[in-house]
């Protein structure tokens, strides 16, 4: 048996790209160490006509690394290794299953009709659970407020009784909603720095956009800045009033890191 070239391992343990928020982190999380000739083995060992693997070429996504091999006999295979902040493997293969049902229930309402129905179902049944996972992401702003349309429209989507969910007293929905608009801020800045950057929500650019990235997200951020401070009679509601407050929502790095 012949393998690939060893070389191929260099090239499969560094992520290329950088990140604008926890460089250094997201780096170091994404490698990944492992016997690259053993996986050689495995895959040559899947194919009684093959005697070598004539290529192998790499595949990076969010969460999975994935290496396509071809075989002499012109065979093909394909290797996942998920990254470790994808979860155990074996939460992430299901993640795969779980995609799949996804797609048969898309295409449900169109082939099935009447299997259908219960989709149409009021939304507002089903947002709390939609957002009670995410408090890790989005914190427990996001679904305190959830929670809080779905104690008001109790009895409009047919329930009876009273919500297991009391509604704030004023000086706590005050709070409440100071802090949700502060939420919003902080995800629409996200989207529309994104999009200027042309990066990841999380951060990500590519190697040869790195130095550009982290210069315009520098400038982005005074120029911010200045109209905030420029801004002296803000609305009532606004939520970003001062440098602190622009800070504490900005999504990425401002400190330089190599």
């Amino acid at each position: 048996m012949q393998f690939f070239s060893r070389r191929a391992m260099d090239q499969v343990t560094v992520h290329g790209g950088r990140w604008l928020r926890n460089d250094n982190r997201e780096r170091h999380i994404r490698r990944i160490d492992f016997d690259f000739d053993e996986l050689c083995r495995k895959i040559l060992g899947l194919f009684d006509g093959a005697k070598s693997i004539k290529n192998c070429e790499k595949k990076e996504g969010g969460f999975n690394r994935v290496f396509i091999f071809t075989m002499d006999d012109g065979s093909r295979a394909v290797g996942r290794l998920p990254f470790t902040f994808a979860g155990p493997a074996k939460l992430a293969t299901a993640s795969e299953v779980a995609t799949i049902q996804y797609s048969y229930e898309i295409c449900t309402p169109f082939l099935t009709p009447r299997l259908a129905r219960p989709r149409l179902m009021n939304e507002g049944l089903f947002r709390p659970f939609r957002y009670c996972y995410r408090t890790w992401k989005d914190g427990a702003v996001a679904f305190r407020h959830e929670l809080i349309q779905t104690s008001k429209d109790w009895e409009a989507l047919g329930f009876s009784g009273s919500c297991p969910f009391s509604l704030p007293f004023a000086e706590e929905t005050d709070l409440h909603q100071k802090e949700y608009r502060r939420f919003e801020a902080a995800q629409n800045l996200k989207r529309d720095l994104s999009n200027l950057l042309d990066c990841a929500s999380d951060g990500w650019v590519p190697p040869e956009g790195w130095e550009a990235a982290k210069a315009e997200n520098r400038a982005m951020f005074q120029g911010m800045l200045q109209a905030v401070l420029e801004n002296k009679d803000p609305d009532d509601d606004e939520p970003i009033r001062n440098e602190g407050d622009l800070r504490d929502i900005w999504p990425f790095d401002l400190l330089e890191e190599d």
